[in-house]
């Protein structure tokens, strides 16, 4: 497993990602980004969340 305690601007923001490295490479592999990557976008001062319609 890896973990990212992830930051922005330099404040740890007291969120911690854990991964599988194996799925991470795959996703490099397959979609061109790996996990480390996507988490950085929860931090994104432009992102919004939206509910799911999904249950």
């Amino acid at each position: 497993m890896n973990f990212c305690p992830v930051s922005a601007n330099g404040l740890h923001l007291g969120i911690e990602f854990e991964w599988d490295e194996t799925k991470s490479e795959t996703c490099f592999k397959e979609r061109g980004f790996d996990f480390a990557y996507a988490a950085q976008t929860f931090f994104d001062p432009n992102h919004f969340r939206q509910k799911s319609q999904h249950p």
